[in-house]
């Protein structure tokens, strides 16, 4: 049997790994998405019933995470399979349209609402949160540390309000990195941008912040740390963009600037600034004209 055909099951196997060996399994389910997209270049039919078959015989015992799996790899993945048209460009700047980083997170995002505040699955998350808390209170005591970790209920609520912009931040990673994995062995760039149909609805949410309704506050905040998000990775695709322009011929240099990139808070937040002045000032045409 070839190794592809395996890919679909390895592919659900890493994103499982998040849920029940969490802090291997995290790092390994960024590339669940890599996996399955990788798959569908191959044709097999034959294999891919038994794989859909498979799935759903096991759907009735692993729903939540079968349902997972359809909304944050399957969906997106297939998405941007189904609408990327074979391109002989070099580079891909891709902003407006049908863009699958931009719209990944958004029935994940509507699912998690629909538990938390319309099925009381906040009341769940809330119990586990103070389950897990307490122990690590106990182990702090029972190894003789300094035993200065309290958090109140307040704060914990607070954490599972911004549930909904975790798993969307968690979504958009995930199929960043499956597609910029998957254009590389196409042998092309593909940069990210956000849709200008975006800007009005980062506006108005953002001032939501200032509300003293704590409803409209959380939708706020949680806007926000989803917009900050996609903003960042236009402002990391900036840096790519200049990166493979000037030093693609060094790769140590390269690695080296992510790392302090990635390490540095001051320098994340540069970055983030950098992606919303971006969809006014497009950088990249700067870079260009520097180049030539």
């Amino acid at each position: 049997m070839k190794k592809y055909n395996v890919y679909p099951l390895l592919s659900y196997t890493l994103f499982l790994s998040a849920f029940f060996i969490p802090l291997v399994g995290f790092i390994g389910s960024f590339f669940s998405g890599h996996y399955l997209l990788k798959y569908t270049t191959h044709k097999n039919n034959r294999l891919t019933l038994t794989y859909i078959i498979l799935f759903i015989i096991t759907y009735m015992i692993f729903y939540m995470y079968h349902t997972a799996y359809i909304l944050i790899i399957l969906y997106p993945s297939l998405l941007f399979y189904l609408y990327n048209k074979p391109t002989d460009k070099k580079i891909v700047i891709q902003k407006n349209g049908l863009n699958p980083i931009a719209i990944s997170f958004m029935p994940i995002l509507i699912l998690a609402l629909i538990l938390l505040y319309l099925y009381n699955f906040d009341s769940i998350l809330l119990e586990e949160l103070k389950t897990a808390t307490d122990k690590i209170k106990e182990y702090i005591t029972y190894k003789d540390l300094h035993n200065n970790f309290v958090i109140s209920d307040t704060n914990l609520k607070k954490i599972i309000n911004l549930v909904p912009s975790f798993i969307s931040i968690y979504t958009i990673l995930i199929n960043y990195i499956t597609i910029k994995l998957f254009v590389r062995t196409k042998r092309y760039q593909y940069y990210f941008k956000i849709p200008d149909y975006y800007l009005p609805v980062f506006v108005i949410t953002g001032f939501l912040i200032l509300s003293h309704n704590n409803i409209l506050k959380f939708i706020g905040i949680n806007s926000l740390v989803i917009f900050g998000t996609l903003f960042f990775l236009q402002g990391i695709d900036i840096l790519n963009y200049s990166l493979n322009k000037f030093l693609k011929e060094k790769p140590f240099i390269k690695t080296l600037i992510y790392v302090i990139i990635f390490s540095q808070l001051p320098c994340l937040i540069f970055f983030t600034i950098i992606g919303i002045f971006d969809n006014w000032f497009n950088f990249m045409k700067y870079i260009n004209v520097k180049k030539s």
